[in-house]
């Protein structure tokens, strides 16, 4: 072979590869953009969710809040009921006690009549005499 066919061949080899490197670079910037385009697109996908997540954790927080006021307000209506039921049952005590006093107050009185009605009789007795 000669060295101008050695050298032929050599240019085609060359422009071949110029040709190949040039495809790989248009892969390869295609494949940048690809991935350019696909990392914009999870960088905007996480902020969409940070903002979501921001979000949820203050709906979670004003839950819990509203939460804890109503253990507060529970708490203070069962020390309120509490101390309804221990008034209640101090008024029942009451009660029982003043029906006791009348049932002694009315045993009382019948026995007042019946000594009342004895002394009706020995007076009668006495100025029949």
């Amino acid at each position: 072979m000669t060295i101008s066919a050695f050298q032929e061949e050599f240019q085609v080899e060359k422009d071949q590869l110029k040709m190949t490197i040039s495809a790989l670079q248009e892969e390869s910037q295609a494949e940048k953009d690809h991935l350019k385009a696909a990392i914009s697109e999870l960088q905007n996908d996480t902020i969409e969710l940070k903002e979501k997540l921001d979000y949820t954790k203050q709906e979670c927080q004003t839950v819990l809040s509203q939460l804890h006021k109503e253990r507060e307000s529970l708490n203070s209506n069962k020390l309120e009921n509490s101390q309804m039921k221990s008034t209640i049952l101090n008024k029942e005590k009451e009660i029982a006690d003043l029906k006791a006093e009348i049932r002694n107050l009315a045993n009382t009185l019948v026995e007042s009549e019946y000594i009342r009605n004895d002394l009706e009789k020995g007076k009668n007795v006495l100025s029949l005499s």
